[in-house]
């Protein structure tokens, strides 16, 4: 059963039990029953007066909230008519305090049942009144609609920001956070006690990049909205890509009330967009070595091709009786091309093999000192024509399990390259054990800068100033060949040089290569 005392209160430590009335009747006087009726009908709230349980009056307003056209309309109706099924009880209990103790009541919440039959919300206040010399009960009427429909949007509102996958943060004017929502503790590693009440400062030390993070505070002295990305590190020291939103806004006095912050996690966007853009640059490298490729195709193809074509329409179309010394001079001049053209096949063809990763090692053991006379033979012809002496230093030889024409192929290369660039100077071809071995090829020639030594290891690539118009032949091709032939032994080709000195380069094979003297199976 209902206590009075419950019905009453709205809350413990509040109560509301006052007579506004004297024990004796008031008087009844015509210009004041005009004076409260002028001044109920200017009152937005709807106004009813009850007595012996039937309304005697009601404002335009108390008409309009219950779909009446007309105050008077209410008239000789009963206010318990208008309460809905659940709300009666506590109605008639409530009135009853006002006429039998004679309480003013506060404001409670009420479901009511217009003229039209639809439920409308509102909240009434009671208090005893004398109406033409009898007691009655004055009841206002607070129209809840509007209040409720904002508190479901509020409700709507909250919800939305609770479960939105964003972190939000509602910060003062100052910048002291006042809310953060159930995401920002899960990405963020803050509790909302941990974290509210402290300056959004906190996370200036942690943001990235800085242009950006003063942008933003620019915006939010200015009052004005900022949209951009910033890197904010979480409590775990973790770093996370956020986009991030700050808005200001704006209270009934058209100031600045608070500031949202909404941030976006786009840590996986950022990363995609960072392998899109080195895509870019490999594309834009391919696309660079293509046309490079081209071009230096172009001129190494072309040259031997002239040669050919050039000496063997002299041979076709020259005279019968042409001196069998041109003959042989021009025929030796073509196959110098065709040998030249033929070399060049045979690179492309190597490289696009250990670029594909379809070249076999055919292994056997041979001692080093085999392919480095078998070397220095081959090249003896350029080094007399190049004025350059080639000189061995072998102290310590040793015998590797290894295919030995690519070893040979490697040194050839190096040593071809060292006689090319050492006009008039000396070529040493040195091989010995440490930390497995090593064989290095040592030259006097013009020597490389830093920015030349990666230019000859790239493919195609020659230290020349023109790669048109090369003052020393070759398609730059045999350096980088030879630096993958090394590292498919498992070994590898370094190279040191300085400008108008010299060069070093060093072939190094690992322990597991070498094998003991005198097994060759």
């Amino acid at each position: 059963m209902l206590r009075l005392a419950e019905i009453v209160e709205s809350k413990k430590t509040t109560r509301y039990f006052q007579s506004n009335l004297n024990d004796n009747k008031a008087s009844y006087r015509e210009e004041d029953e005009s004076l409260f009726r002028s001044l109920a009908d200017m009152t937005p709230d709807g106004v009813v007066v009850q007595c012996d349980d039937v309304i005697v009056y009601a404002n335009q307003a108390a008409a309009h909230f219950l779909k009446y056209e007309k105050g008077s309309q209410l008239c000789g109706h009963s206010l318990f008519e208008f309460f809905a099924p659940d709300f009666q009880t506590i109605a008639e209990l409530r009135m009853k305090g006002v006429l039998d103790e004679r309480l003013s009541l506060p404001f409670l919440d009420y479901s009511l049942i217009a003229k039209d039959g639809t439920t409308v919300n509102a909240e009434l206040c009671s208090q005893p009144v004398f109406w033409k010399g009898k007691l009655a009960a004055q009841t206002l009427m607070k129209d809840l609609t509007a209040k409720n429909f904002k508190d479901d949007i509020f409700k709507t509102l909250s919800r939305a920001v609770e479960q939105s996958p964003n972190a939000i943060v509602i910060t003062d004017p100052r910048g002291v956070i006042e809310y953060v929502n159930p995401h920002f503790e899960d990405r963020f590693g803050y509790a909302s006690p941990e974290i509210c009440d402290q300056d959004f400062q906190i996370f200036v030390e942690h943001v990235q990049p800085i242009s950006s993070l003063k942008e933003m505070v620019v915006a939010c002295r200015e009052n004005r909205s900022w949209r951009g990305d910033l890197k904010i590190k979480t409590k775990s020291d973790s770093a996370r890509w956020k986009q991030v939103s700050v808005s200001p806004v704006q209270g009934k006095d058209e100031n600045i009330s608070h500031f949202i912050c909404i941030m976006q996690d786009i840590t996986e966007r950022k990363a995609a967009e960072v392998k899109l853009k080195t895509a870019l640059e490999v594309a834009k490298k391919a696309n660079k070595a293509k046309s490079s490729f081209l071009a230096n195709m172009s001129h190494e193809f072309r040259t031997p091709l002239n040669a050919i074509i050039g000496f063997n329409s002299i041979l076709a179309k020259g005279p019968e009786n042409m001196a069998q010394q041109n003959l042989r001079e021009y025929a030796s001049y073509a196959l110098e091309g065709g040998e030249h053209l033929l070399s060049l096949v045979n690179d492309l063809l190597d490289l696009s093999k250990i670029e594909a990763k379809k070249i076999e090692l055919q292994e056997e053991i041979f001692p080093v000192s085999s392919a480095v006379e078998n070397v220095c033979r081959m090249v003896a012809s350029r080094a007399d024509d190049n004025n350059c002496t080639v000189k061995t230093k072998i102290d310590d030889d040793f015998y590797l399990h290894a295919d030995m024409r690519r070893v040979r192929q490697i040194l050839l290369n190096v040593a071809y390259n060292a006689v090319k660039f050492s006009a008039g100077g000396t070529v040493t071809i040195e091989a010995k054990k440490q930390n497995g071995g090593v064989i290095r090829v040592c030259d006097t020639g013009i020597g490389m800068t830093k920015k030349g030594v990666g230019l000859a290891l790239s493919a195609f690539g020659q230290t020349e100033k023109n790669g048109y118009a090369k003052e020393y032949e070759g398609a730059g091709l045999g350096l980088p060949i030879s630096v993958k032939l090394a590292e498919l032994h498992g070994g590898e080709l370094t190279i040191e040089s300085e400008f108008g000195v010299g060069t070093v380069v060093s072939i190094s094979f690992p322990e597991s290569r070498l094998r003991p003297e005198g097994v060759l199976t």
